[in-house]
Formats: C-alpha cells, structure tokens, sequence
C-alpha cells in the first residue's frame, strides 16, 4: 500500500509531537526539524509542512521545498 502525502505529514507531526527530531537528508544538504522549531513555526502560526494529491513539501523561510526526494531519519 502506497503512503500518501497526507499521511506523511501525519506522521511528520506525530513524531514531533513525541520529541524526536526529524532529518531530511538528500544529496546536497541535510534539514533538521525539532520540536522546537514546531514550537516556533505554531507561534508564528504557519505551517511547518503541507502537501497536495502528488507531493510532501517543507517549509524553508517563506518558500516551500518539495520533501519528497528527502530521506526522511529520526531521533531522540
């Protein structure tokens, strides 16, 4: 069963939620993502993640970057 974007961003949250810190890695940069960069994006009231029907995207400043080529790691 194929995961949509919408339940990535689901579990995206849901990890944060938890503590765990969220590295999105592909061959040129890596982006971390704590929960307190959630804290700071929810006081700022934006979102942090999004998606459409295709595509998972990650907010980077006032542009979003498509997170779907991103290996997505995370830890305690």
């Amino acid at each position: 069963m194929k995961v949509t974007p919408k339940q990535r961003v689901e579990k995206y949250y849901e990890l944060l939620k938890q503590g765990k810190t969220l590295y999105f890695t592909n061959t040129l940069q890596s982006v971390q993502v704590s929960p307190k960069t959630l804290r700071r994006f929810q006081k700022a009231n934006a979102k942090l993640f999004d998606y459409n029907d295709k595509n998972t995207w990650i907010a980077r400043g006032k542009n979003w970057d498509c997170a779907d080529g991103y290996r997505v790691t995370f830890t305690d």
